[in-house]
């Protein structure tokens, strides 16, 4: 990469390496824990919410049960450089960070979901049906 002689000024001594690695580590211990725990609070605001703050929760849920998963898998193959798993990583990391992208997405949709159903039903003139006259006689 670069030419001989010259260093890289931003590359890491092993010291350093050692340290990300200990990070790296150390962040995946707590941060799958913290995670579930973090659900915990979703869940109690589902049980109390109605109406559109459901919806939106069921949407932030769908994304979160299809983004998670991926998510590990992009996890647990990161440290492979070379070969397929490497071209795996790198699909499902750039899905995952697809469907965070679309999050907000999905819960103003889910919010503005019923805001729409009725400003259609507004516009919609309703159908009169027209009595039929008996003809006289």
């Amino acid at each position: 990469m670069y030419p001989a002689g010259l260093a890289n000024p931003l590359a890491l001594s092993r010291a350093g390496a050692q340290l990300v690695a200990i990070l790296n580590t150390t962040t995946t211990i707590f941060g799958i824990p913290a995670l579930l725990l973090v659900t915990a609070p979703l869940v109690v605001r589902y049980r109390r919410a109605g109406g559109v703050e459901r919806q939106q929760l069921k949407w932030f849920a769908v994304v979160g049960f299809l983004v998670g998963p991926t998510f590990a898998v992009a996890i647990f193959t990161s440290g492979f450089t070379s070969g397929p798993l490497a071209d795996i990583s790198k699909a499902v990391c750039a899905g995952a960070i697809l469907g965070l992208a679309l999050l907000p997405v999905a819960i103003g949709l889910a919010g503005h979901g019923r805001t729409l159903a009725a400003a259609a039903h507004r516009a919609t003139p309703p159908l009169r049906r027209s009595r039929s006259r008996a003809p006289v006689a």
